[in-house]
């Protein structure tokens, strides 16, 4: 991800993503995927690693909309995306992506599909 937020070219993403090693263990799912309606991101962290954002980006990389945290103490989180953008508009079907950073700065990404 550059200065300006944008993600840059994509040339891969993982569904669900899971680092694995001694100072982070972090997961995050999506569901349902697809979805016309509600989603619901899953999202568990363990070690002290907290979740502390969740941004979702269009398929050029123009952020959509912004989730703050806060900052967890770790455990599992439950958040929910009504499929508006930050303005509280509709967003299009298409094909979304989602990344989570967590309090040590690892990011964690994955795709969603809209549909209609």
């Amino acid at each position: 991800m550059d200065k300006g937020g944008n993600l840059g070219v994509i040339t891969s993403i993982n569904e669900n993503k899971i680092i694995d090693n001694t100072s982070i263990t972090a997961l995050i799912s999506c569901y349902p995927n697809p979805s016309n309606g509600m989603m619901t991101f899953r999202i568990k962290t363990k070690n002290g690693d907290g979740a502390s954002e969740l941004v979702l980006y269009d398929i050029l990389g123009r952020e959509v909309r912004k989730c703050d945290i806060g900052y967890s103490t770790g455990g599992e989180i439950y958040l929910q995306w009504d499929g508006k953008n930050r303005n509280g508009f509709g967003t299009a079907p298409g094909i979304y992506f989602y990344c989570l950073k967590t309090k040590n700065n690892n990011n964690l990404s994955g795709k969603l599909l809209r549909i209609k």
